[in-house]
């Protein structure tokens, strides 16, 4: 049998019918011989290798993973498979790979990770921070960046990931919208003229 040019998954003949991505590790010489292309993986129901499994769910939520699995076997080669299982199969996160960002897609939220330094920085989409010069704060739309709290002298992607497979949409934006609610509203008077252009000449 031959795989077609961009596969993603096999499953062997053998008794255990075990299901590998490509990228694997433990098979250095990949053949068409004993394996059968798979479209799609039943996380709860196959044998999954145990050597790859990272890789197995990465295929289920990396939209580019045959182009940039280079890139993913290096920026998720530490986090602990739970997590991602839990982001790309419990979730249904969705990512893709733009220079040294990875974007994630999560229902109404997206959310990018730096990777190019030693510290990892997490942005997201539903809100940007703007500071004037009197200390208000606006906000526009855009990427802001969220604090990733961690133990470790700079923040991982296991931290990343933690802390998008805790983040709640509906939770955030009431919380928002309590902020919003708090936040005093200023009076015309209250306001410099001359900032915004009106003098007594």
């Amino acid at each position: 049998m031959e795989l077609s040019k961009n596969w993603k998954l096999v499953i062997t003949q053998s008794k255990l019918r075990i299901v590998h991505a490509r990228g694997c590790d433990y098979i250095k010489d990949w053949n068409a011989s004993g394996l059968t292309e798979l479209t799609k993986v039943k996380p709860n129901k196959n044998n999954i290798c145990k050597c790859c499994e990272y890789l197995v769910y990465l295929t289920i939520g990396a939209k580019d993973y045959n182009e940039n699995l280079k890139t993913y076997k290096r920026i998720f080669k530490d986090v602990p498979v739970t997590m991602l299982k839990e982001l790309f199969v419990t979730k249904r996160a969705k990512c893709s790979i733009t220079g040294h960002r990875v974007y994630f897609t999560i229902k109404e939220d997206t959310f990018y990770v730096d990777f190019e330094y030693d510290d990892i920085h997490l942005y997201h989409n539903n809100y940007k921070v703007l500071k004037r010069e009197q200390g208000e704060e606006s906000f526009v739309s855009g990427y802001h960046e969220h604090k990733i709290e961690t133990n470790s002298e700079f923040p991982t992607m296991s931290d990343a990931i933690r802390y998008l497979n805790f983040y709640d949409y509906k939770k955030a934006k009431s919380s928002h919208i309590k902020t919003r609610k708090k936040k005093p509203k200023m009076l015309l008077s209250e306001y410099d003229p001359e900032l915004y252009g009106f003098t007594d000449n």
